[in-house]
């Protein structure tokens, strides 16, 4: 077997393969004497059937065989021995087209080879480590949303008028078809308007109603309601108003952080702030990982490019432009079945609300 180099022009590379008869009749006795001990055929035991017979019955069927694992082979040791690494499939062509039985087989391959890459000294970039501490003013917003959190009531003022969002402590006997039912009383309940704890309509009724005020509150149970004997059965609750309180935010001291498991507003505060901090220290630690990803793509880009010749550049376009118009076939074949599944990801698309990451040049 002979290889010989036939263009060597920056990065492209072109060989002839010869594979000589004597080496292909080679392979196909070894190929066929692996095959004997399993070969029966009329007139012989099996694993008896001459090689002269099993040569005229499948040496054309092996021959090819023999010819494709023999310019395989040519092809890796020459990879192997050269150490080139083709940056695509190579092309490989079978030159003397006439052949016949008893010829050398004469193959043209042709590829361009990926240039050598230095490794790039990743020792020279620095990195800034960035570090941010949590502020007075960040610690004093989350304490302010702590505090909103863990709101309290406090009583309004004698003959106001409840609203919205406040809390009405009341007693209520619920009645259906005139009699109570089980359930539908208690006493001294307090109920956040607003909150849509009750039946749909009910809070809705009682804003506006003051304290001391007895209010007769009508309201239909949902068909889905859980209790079948009040499935969609209008209702009328009897209230007796006894408070209304407003929301207030709760204090922001020493109570306020027992509530939240600390000892005191001082321990409160440093837990705060060592949270704030973990959640910035996350935030760098991503951004950095992101641009070290992205300097190190951009480096190897770079060092690539400048060493990938004009013609592999334009050899890429056009596989890759082959590539697209195959693809472009196909997607037509299929058009029909395709267009559904293609507007159910243009919608889902459309939908999503995602900040893209910076991108570095």
């Amino acid at each position: 077997m002979q290889v010989n180099e036939t263009l060597n022009e920056g990065l492209k590379r072109s060989y002839s393969i010869t594979v000589t008869a004597a080496e292909l009749e080679a392979k196909v006795n070894e190929k066929l004497a692996e095959a004997q001990p399993e070969v029966e055929m009329k007139g012989f035991r099996k694993g008896k059937v001459p090689m002269a017979l099993l040569k005229k019955q499948f040496g054309q069927r092996v021959m090819g065989e023999a010819m494709q694992e023999s310019i395989d082979g040519a092809m890796s040791e020459h990879f192997e021995k050269s150490g080139d690494r083709p940056a695509m499939q190579p092309e490989v062509k079978m030159t003397n087209e006439d052949w016949k039985e008893g010829d050398d087989v004469e193959v043209a391959m042709s590829y361009e080879a990926l240039p050598d890459i230095p490794e790039v000294d990743f020792s020279t970039v620095k990195l800034e480590k960035l570090v941010v501490k949590a502020g007075d003013a960040e610690v004093e917003e989350a304490l302010g949303n702590l505090a909103e959190t863990a709101q309290d009531f406090k009583a309004r003022k004698k003959g106001s008028k409840a609203k919205d969002g406040d809390q009405v402590v009341m007693d209520f006997v619920g009645k259906v078809d005139g009699e109570a039912f089980d359930g539908g009383s208690a006493e001294d309940y307090p109920l956040v308007l607003g909150s849509n704890s009750f039946i749909p309509g009910f809070e809705e009724q009682l804003v506006g109603v003051k304290e001391g005020e007895e209010k007769a509150v009508t309201v239909s149970f949902p068909e889905d309601y859980q209790a079948e004997n009040l499935k969609g059965k209008e209702a009328v609750f009897d209230c007796t108003i006894k408070e209304v309180k407003q929301p207030v935010a709760a204090e922001i001291n020493d109570e306020l952080a027992k509530k939240f498991g600390a000892d005191d507003l001082a321990a409160l505060k440093t837990q705060i702030s060592e949270r704030l901090e973990a959640e910035y220290s996350g935030a760098v630690r991503w951004t950095v990982w992101y641009l070290s990803i992205c300097l190190r793509h951009w480096l190897m880009q770079k060092r690539v490019r400048s060493r990938i010749s004009c013609g592999m550049r334009k050899t890429l376009m056009y596989r890759a432009t082959i590539t697209r118009k195959s693809n472009l076939q196909m997607s037509i074949k299929h058009w029909p079945n395709a267009v559904y599944g293609w507007g159910c990801c243009w919608l889902k698309l459309a939908r999503r609300q995602r900040s893209k990451c910076p991108t570095v040049k």
